[in-house]
């Protein structure tokens, strides 16, 4: 009778155990993930028929820098570095929206691919140790045969002050940009809405 009370008590115990790590485990899943405060921008198509909203997260420190045109700028105050967003409306067979690797033959250029962003594809550059490029196609053409893209450039400050660093290859390659890509939405405005915009300004 014992040895069968001992037994029992082993499998309750091995069960316990089990549901014990299982748990632990479902903690784990559930802080998986990007957790950071992140600022939100939105950069619009010089045609004003479309946006492209994206986050960055707060502690990177990045500030709206000087825009012009179709390029929206933030600048890093810890470092210098730049984020630029520039939107284009072209015919998809376009340089500015379609790249080959032949294109960017030059010793100074480095690691050119294909990427996909998202729901995005393009093409990505490294230009040697201070700037990366990336083009990426936002939608299918249209009856016109054009696309919308966005060329998404990171660029190391030229005039940094002593005691700045920072490593464009290292800061592409962080979750901090991974989270900036995941989170590019595009979207097309209607008629309406295109008109209700103008109105207001």
């Amino acid at each position: 009778m014992k040895k069968v009370l001992s037994a029992a008590l082993v499998a309750i115990m091995l069960l316990s155990g089990i549901f014990v790590f299982s748990g632990c485990g479902d903690k784990k899943e559930e802080k998986a993930g990007y957790n950071k405060e992140v600022n939100q921008y939105v950069v619009e198509t010089n045609d004003k028929k479309g946006e492209l909203s994206l986050e960055i997260a707060k502690d990177l420190n990045y500030e709206t820098g000087s825009n012009v045109a179709t390029t929206f700028r933030i600048t890093s105050k810890d470092n210098m570095s730049e984020i630029s967003f520039h939107m284009s409306y072209d015919y998809k067979t376009s340089a500015t929206i379609t790249k080959k690797e032949k294109d960017f033959y030059s010793e100074k250029y480095h690691d050119y691919a294909e990427v996909t962003a998202g729901d995005y594809k393009g093409w990505s550059i490294y230009y040697g140790e201070s700037q990366y490029d990336m083009g990426l196609v936002l939608t299918e053409p249209d009856a016109n045969n054009k696309v919308y893209g966005v060329t998404i450039s990171v660029r190391k400050s030229p005039v940094m002050k002593e005691g700045m660093t920072f490593d464009v290859k290292e800061f592409v390659n962080s979750e901090d940009f991974k989270h900036m890509l995941d989170s590019l939405k595009f979207t097309v405005k209607t008629e309406e809405q295109t008109n209700e915009q103008a109105e207001q300004q």
